[in-house]
């Protein structure tokens, strides 16, 4: 019968023997026909299965070590470094809280070195058994010792060894396949090693997000992957048009390449310049001004020509903020603040809110444009001439809103010089809106500046 079992059969076998040799045992004092029988069987199975290639799990290999089956010595090399470092990994569990403590005083001697290679070997052992949370507590008790310059260099070199051996394929694939097995707080163990395990584990996390349809290990994932940093997170970017359709979690995902501060991020980024959502474009512009600032200056001049409002004005904001002087961007602001053509299509306020801004950063540059600011700035607030009958009864009226006049009016206070004091103190005079104070504060500025000059 036992030469008939298959190789898938003679595991579960040997624990139906084990069970029975226990219970046979537990009946009898002292060796019997029928335990030494059974013994006998369990042996040939071991034998079968070392034969086979087999691999035998370590719950039942210690079993067959305790019932003395067989004999560490017997064991092959590989087999025998198993079973010694299982029983490594119960003699730290056994002083867990001790060994923690010690990491936080590590020294460069040889008790420290003693300590890094037992934890070397525990450390994957951990992964193997699932102990996530016991894994966490090491990596967070390095993290705090690492703070003392003392035993900072050494917990460097442990951490070193304990990622390398932890960067093996098939332990990498089990915890990121746990994700969809764990509750909220092991969730949160496994993204905190997944992301100490560094840049091994980033192709296989860009794959679950891929394939996932577990909203909770995407998300743990993409967290993992950014905590990992840009090397794992530029795969993930060059794959998201093909793997995520919510505009949410794409702008969420630009937004998080932008905080990571790494120029490489930008080249896959530029796709989404393109996104048919606005708010995608958006992060887009927001996320290549972090990375880029003004090398990034094509494509805040391209977005100029966005359909959506909201896009614009967040590249008018990143020229503003870059200092632009490209003349397609001051066309632009140009062609904004003057509403000569009545047929031509009007700004949005906020977006003709932010060309002033923008306009005000010009100030900083050179007398020239400051001086080509101003003259606009000043245009754009003059009330506009109404030709005819109705315009020699009626004044001019006003070409913008308040809100924009009293931009205006604040750009003018950073631009402006003597010849704009005049006009802004005729609207301060005549309006006692925002406006008017807008005007007057600028108007002190103004005036303030060009005595500190005279005084210089």
């Amino acid at each position: 019968i036992m030469a008939r079992l298959s190789k898938e059969m003679l595991p579960p076998t040997l624990r139906q023997f084990l069970k029975e040799l226990d219970r046979v045992a537990a009946t009898r004092e002292g060796p019997s026909p029928e335990v030494t029988r059974r013994l006998d069987i369990v042996r040939d199975i071991v034998e079968r299965l070392r034969a086979e290639g087999c691999a035998i799990e370590h719950d039942l290999l210690e079993s067959l070590l305790e019932r003395q089956v067989i004999s560490l010595e017997d064991l092959p090399p590989d087999l025998r470094r198993t079973v010694e470092v299982s029983r490594l990994t119960e003699g730290f569990l056994a002083t867990k809280d001790a060994v923690v403590a010690a990491l936080g005083r590590i020294a460069a001697d040889e008790a420290g070195t003693r300590l890094a290679a037992a934890l070397s070997q525990v450390f994957p052992e951990l992964l193997r058994r699932r102990d996530y949370q016991v894994v966490a507590e090491l990596l967070r008790a390095i993290r705090e010792g690492a703070r003392d310059p003392a035993t900072s260099p050494n917990l460097e070199r442990l951490v070193a060894q304990l990622r390398q051996a932890a960067a093996d394929e098939q332990t990498i694939a089990c915890a990121i396949e746990d994700l969809g097995r764990q509750d909220k707080a092991g969730r949160s163990y496994l993204v905190e090693i997944l992301a100490f395990i560094g840049d091994a584990a980033g192709p296989g996390l860009v794959e679950a997000y891929a394939t996932s349809d577990n909203r909770s290990v995407r998300v743990d994932a993409f967290e993992a992957l950014r905590q990992i940093g840009a090397r794992a997170f530029k795969p993930f970017l060059a794959r998201l048009p093909d793997i995520e359709r919510e505009w949410l979690m794409i702008r969420h995902a630009l937004l998080a390449a932008a905080d990571l501060a790494d120029t490489s991020l930008a080249q896959p980024i530029a796709k989404f310049l393109h996104h048919p959502h606005a708010h995608v474009r958006q992060a887009a512009l927001t996320a290549f001004f972090k990375l880029e600032g003004a090398r990034a200056e094509p494509h805040f001049l391209g977005a100029l020509r966005d359909r959506d409002a909201a896009v614009r004005q967040a590249a008018i904001e990143c020229l503003g903020r870059t200092q632009s002087r490209h003349a397609q961007a001051l066309e632009f602001y140009a062609r904004s603040l003057d509403l000569a053509d009545p047929a031509a299509p009007r700004e949005d306020d906020a977006v003709l809110v932010q060309v002033c801004q923008a306009m005000a950063s010009l100030g900083g540059r050179s007398p020239e444009e400051a001086s080509r600011a101003e003259a606009m700035l000043l245009a754009a607030l003059q009330p506009s001439d109404q030709k005819g009958l109705l315009g020699r009864l009626k004044k001019g009226h006003h070409r913008h809103s308040d809100q924009v006049r009293a931009s205006l009016c604040k750009a003018l206070g950073t631009v402006g010089t003597a010849r704009a004091v005049g006009l802004l103190g005729q609207v301060a005079a005549t309006e006692r809106s925002l406006v008017g104070e807008a005007a007057r504060a600028a108007a002190s500025q103004i005036q303030e500046r060009a005595s500190r000059s005279a005084a210089v």
